[in-house]
C-alpha cells in the first residue's frame, strides 16, 4: 500500500491516521507493540522518515509510546471521569462518542459483607445480587465492577442482564426505578494478581478505588466498587 502526501495532508499525516484507526479498531490492541520500522516502511512503501514522523506525532498525541530498548507500544489511553455525574457507565461515556462495551465476569447470589448489608439497610438474613463486570472503553479494559443489588428490591434481574446492557436502563425499565443521589469515596487500591489479568495492568500499578452507593430518595438502591487504573483515568470534579 503506498502512501503519497496529497494536497494539504502529508504522507506522514495520512499514515498516522490508519494507525490510529487500527488501534481503535482493535488490529492493534492496547499495551501491544507496534510492527518494527522496517516493516511498516514496507507495508506503506515509504521512507523510514516518514514512518517516525508519523510515529512521532501519535506519541505526541498520547497513542504510542517509546520503550528504550524494546520498540513501540500502544498506549492506554486516559479518560475523563466526572466525579458529580449521576449516569450510569454505558450513558456517560457513550455520550462522549466512546465505544462502550461490558462483559459479564461473574452472577451469584449470595449472602451481604457487613459493610454490604450495613449500607444497603438489609437484614441479615437477606441476601444480594452479586455482578462483576469488566467494563470496556474503545476495546480496551477500563475498570472492574462489582455491584450488589438487595434480592428483595430486584427479583429476577440476572434474567434482564445481557453483555452490553446498561444496569441504569434495566432499573428503570423493568423496576421502574431512577437513581437520584450517589455517595462515592475514593481510595487507592493495590491490584490482585486476578484483577491484573483482567484489566491487563502491571501488578506495581496502583488502582483508583471507587465504591458508590446509589440511592433513590434516602432508600438505597445499590452499591459498587470499581477499580480502575490510575494511568487509564482522570477524575473531574466541577464545584
Amino acid at each position: 500500500m503506498r502512501i503519497t502526501s496529497n494536497g494539504s495532508v502529508p504522507a506522514y499525516e495520512k499514515i498516522a491516521r490508519q494507525i490510529k484507526a487500527s488501534i481503535q479498531d482493535g488490529l492493534y490492541t492496547y499495551g501491544s507493540a507496534l510492527p518494527s520500522e522496517t516493516k511498516l516502511c514496507e507495508e506503506y512503501d515509504v521512507s523510514r522518515i516518514t514512518i517516525r514522523r508519523a510515529i512521532s506525532e501519535l506519541v505526541d498525541d498520547g497513542f504510542l509510546e517509546k520503550v528504550h530498548g524494546k520498540g513501540t507500544f500502544v498506549k492506554y489511553r486516559r479518560f475523563e471521569q466526572e466525579l458529580l455525574n449521576l449516569s450510569g457507565f454505558t450513558e456517560a461515556f457513550g455520550k462522549k462518542g466512546i465505544r462502550v462495551s461490558h462483559h459479564i465476569i461473574e452472577e451469584s447470589i449470595e449472602p451481604a459483607d457487613l459493610v454490604t448489608r450495613k449500607q444497603l439497610q438489609i437484614e441479615k438474613s437477606e441476601k444480594v445480587l452479586k455482578i462483576v463486570r469488566l467494563h470496556y472503553l474503545d476495546e480496551s479494559p477500563f475498570s472492574l465492577d462489582t455491584s450488589y443489588f438487595p434480592e428483595s428490591k430486584f427479583p429476577g434481574l440476572f434474567e434482564f442482564l445481557k453483555e452490553d446492557d446498561s444496569l441504569y436502563d434495566i432499573m428503570k425499565k423493568h423496576f421502574h426505578i431512577s437513581p437520584l443521589h450517589a455517595d462515592r469515596t475514593i481510595t487507592i487500591a493495590t491490584p490482585t494478581e486476578r484483577e491484573c489479568q483482567l484489566l491487563e495492568c502491571d501488578m506495581t500499578e496502583p488502582l483508583f478505588k471507587m465504591e458508590k452507593l446509589v440511592l433513590d430518595d434516602d432508600e438505597p438502591l445499590h452499591r459498587s466498587v470499581l477499580l480502575t487504573p490510575s494511568s487509564r483515568v482522570s477524575l473531574k470534579l466541577r464545584m
